[in-house]
């Protein structure tokens, strides 16, 4: 008999997996949802929980965490992880049990690895980081993520970039679905403005990503400081912080410089509305939401060359200015480009609004897993 549950293996404050979830439930009402957890609010990051979800605990190790993250505290927290693994699979395996044979979504490698052992039917849903860079830095690490991989019935990725280093690394096949973004909600934000208010009001330069070594958040704050535009103020939105890396550049910040934090949607999206520029130079990236967010509010993004740029859709890639951050002037060339680009207002065409919109890719994920689940 086909379970009518379907259960997310995830973190609460996994931004990306409860993405998916509510997408699912939006796209897919006829199943009950389960989010089995061993993390529900730590490290500086608030739970993203709501007060329908239906939440399964595995040992909770909030309170053995730090206060913020770092590199110290990321090898902290997964060697922790490790070492509970026992009894985690142990709670694991009866929480699974009890919704009989459900639909089961592991998010990121941990708990792909715990799906893994249980020997149950499972799609895998690992990040972009977890593909791209950390195979290449631990030969343990790359064992251990082939060993789990290879036990999941269906493996879904954000980019073609990870695809083809998942076929490199481990010879393992794997289906392409982009994230998306929650593209009704972004239009009908914008149908509350009047598009002439916002392009009047449009100021702001904003940098969106995580304070984090691999975001590149200090090469935006040297470049700006050293730049015919040093007096240009940015706002920094982000969904978590590496706290040395934090403390050490935002000493460099100058006045008129805003430290936002994390947003909620709808302040989110006013802040990208009132924004000209748009600052995402990670060194690694798979199909970033933010960048689609900040194109379809009007912005100009400024980014660093990546594959995913390659699949973009014209009417999306006129809206980005592509810099090489070794280029000392890279920043002086993307502000006055994006001034240019912003004459012009952002008008979606089909391609665009079909290549974002999550609904869409998650009709596509769900044909995949219940062929997989038949």
């Amino acid at each position: 008999m086909k379970s009518n549950y379907f259960v997310f293996l995830c973190g609460l404050r996994d931004f990306h997996a409860i993405d998916w979830l509510r997408s699912f439930e939006k796209n897919c009402p006829d199943y009950q949802y389960v989010i089995i957890c061993d993390t529900i609010e730590a490290e500086g990051e608030k739970s993203l929980i709501r007060k329908h979800d239906l939440v399964e605990r595995l040992i909770i190790i909030d309170k053995l965490l730090f206060k913020s993250k770092s590199k110290f505290s990321n090898l902290f927290r997964n060697g922790l992880k490790f070492i509970l693994t026992p009894i985690q699979l142990f709670i694991l395996y009866f929480k699974v049990k009890k919704y009989n044979n459900p639909i089961v979504f592991a998010n990121g490698a941990y708990f792909v690895f715990l799906a893994s052992i249980l020997n149950i039917k499972f799609v895998a849903n690992p990040i972009g980081s977890e593909i791209l860079i950390r195979p290449f830095e631990s030969a343990f690490y790359k064992f251990f993520l082939k060993r789990s991989l290879q036990k999941a019935s269906l493996i879904t990725l954000d980019s073609y970039k990870m695809q083809s280093v998942l076929k490199e690394l481990c010879n393992l096949d794997s289906v392409v679905i982009q994230n998306g973004i929650d593209l009704s909600r972004i239009l009908s934000f914008k149908n509350t403005v009047s598009q002439d208010k916002i392009n009047n009001i449009r100021s702001q330069y904003t940098s969106v990503r995580a304070i984090a070594p691999l975001y590149n958040i200090d090469k935006i704050i040297l470049a700006r400081n050293s730049s015919i535009y040093k007096n240009l103020k940015i706002d920094f939105i982000y969904p978590f912080y590496d706290l040395k890396y934090k403390n050490r550049w935002f000493e460099l910040l100058s006045i008129g410089d805003s430290d936002l934090g994390r947003l909620d949607d709808v302040n989110y999206y006013r802040q990208l509305s009132i924004s000209k520029v748009v600052f995402s130079v990670p060194s690694s990236d798979a199909s970033p939401k933010s960048v689609y967010e900040s194109i379809f509010l009007g912005c100009v993004v400024v980014v660093k060359k990546l594959e995913y740029l390659e699949i973009l859709p014209m009417a999306m890639r006129v809206r980005i200015v592509v810099v090489d951050l070794d280029n000392d002037n890279w920043f002086d060339e993307a502000i006055i480009k994006a001034d240019i680009i912003l004459k012009d207002d952002f008008i979606p065409d089909d391609e665009s609004l079909d290549f974002v919109n999550r609904d869409v890719s998650v009709k596509k994920l769900f044909n995949l897993i219940s062929e997989v689940y038949e």
